[in-house]
């Protein structure tokens, strides 16, 4: 047996061993949980930009004004406009964030910033304002049982699902916080959640606006 002969020996074994690592692998409850939840991740980013197109041709009148507004008033008008979409002003931050990206800004890692921190920061008075105020100031302002029925939710799946909820922009903002704030949910738990989340959306539909901006904005800019 030539020596080349034992180096194609030793080639088509370790191909066989790679190719039944790579099997095993793929059949391990780690890679089909890996699996599902990157389809279920991409399924979500179809809806969550079926939904902004549809609010966005709803609106197109309100995105417009908010957008020139950000646009003109840069970092410190995207922080307020995100503090008031996470209190109780139902309005999504993405479509105006891209709005503003797409018009040519220069600051947009700024803009990323101020948005995370000012929906933070929005969303933490709403998380005190539920904590202190409890039921009653709650229950006034949001339908008991959009609250109950998120509540239940965190309850049976853990309360990281919230980092999963509010990753996805169709949820309200104020609802989630005010979940948050009635359950026995530490702050500093719910601010480190909820900035990292916004910041990982907001980074992600910046990006992608450059790219979907004829279907979001199509007759507004």
């Amino acid at each position: 047996m030539s020596y080349s002969d034992i180096n194609l020996i030793l080639a088509f074994i370790y191909c066989q061993a790679n190719n039944t690592y790579m099997f095993g692998l793929m059949n391990t409850k780690y890679f089909r949980i890996f699996t599902i939840l990157v389809i279920i991740s991409l399924v979500s980013v179809l809806i969550v930009l079926d939904y902004l197109r549809d609010w966005t041709a709803e609106n197109p009148e309100t995105v417009e004004k908010a957008i020139v507004f950000v646009d003109e008033k840069g970092v410190l008008g995207m922080f307020l406009f995100a503090l008031g979409a996470g209190t109780l002003i139902p309005f999504p931050v993405e479509p105006v964030l891209g709005g503003v990206v797409v018009l040519g800004s220069q600051q947009v890692v700024f803009l990323i910033l101020a948005a995370a921190l000012g929906h933070t920061l929005g969303t933490s008075i709403s998380f005190y304002l539920a904590r202190y105020l409890r039921e009653p100031f709650v229950y006034k302002r949001i339908d008991k049982h959009s609250i109950k029925a998120f509540h239940k939710f965190w309850k049976k799946y853990g309360r990281w699902t919230l980092f999963v909820t509010v990753l996805i922009p169709i949820f309200p903002g104020d609802i989630l916080a005010f979940v948050a704030g009635l359950s026995e949910m530490k702050y500093k738990r719910f601010v480190i959640i909820i900035l990292t989340a916004k910041l990982i959306t907001y980074t992600f539909f910046a990006l992608l606006s450059f790219k979907v901006a004829s279907i979001w904005f199509s007759g507004v800019i």
